[in-house]
């Protein structure tokens, strides 16, 4: 991997990492959000609640560092059926398997998620930080700038467009 992808890869990792990326999951911590989501998906109050839940939880899950928990979570949620809900379980996956270096996987997960949600600036940013890490720059930098068409201030995305010297 050459360097300027190396500390694109890693600056977004780290923005990542670093976001409040659970405030749909019970405040920041997983030792209130796990529990709490694994509550509501053994009471199955309904389709919707339980893919919500499994959601958030394998959101939890890849915060904490529990990967392959976070990964079966959302596997077993997209066995049950498919569909525009999903988005957010694909992005997830993807962001688990960039955590992994699994980088074609994570391409290929935040690809159904983009396809599902096209104006998710998190999912193009995330596949942006696979790219680079994969050596494919040109791709990564229009990830970013479309990071910046749909989240004009994202200052991880300018960043990256600038690490990668595409300014």
């Amino acid at each position: 991997m050459r360097m300027t992808t190396a500390r694109v890869f890693a600056g977004a990792v780290a923005a990542i990492a670093g976001a409040d990326n659970t405030t749909d999951c019970d405040g920041p911590d997983p030792a209130v959000g796990i529990p709490a989501r694994t509550r509501l998906i053994e009471a199955a109050a309904s389709e919707d609640a339980v893919v919500a839940a499994y959601t958030a939880r394998s959101k939890h899950r890849i915060f904490q560092g529990d990967l392959d928990a976070a990964l079966a979570d959302i596997d077993a949620t997209l066995a049950r059926d498919s569909g525009p809900s999903y988005a957010q379980l694909y992005q997830n996956r993807g962001l688990a398997r960039l955590f992994q270096e699994r980088f074609a996987d994570a391409v290929a997960d935040l690809n159904r998620a983009i396809e599902l949600e096209p104006e998710n600036p998190l999912s193009f940013l995330h596949r942006a930080a696979a790219r680079a890490a994969q050596g494919e720059t040109d791709g990564a930098v229009a990830d970013l700038r479309r990071v910046l068409e749909l989240d004009p201030g994202n200052a991880e995305a300018a960043d990256g467009v600038r690490q990668l010297g595409a300014e």
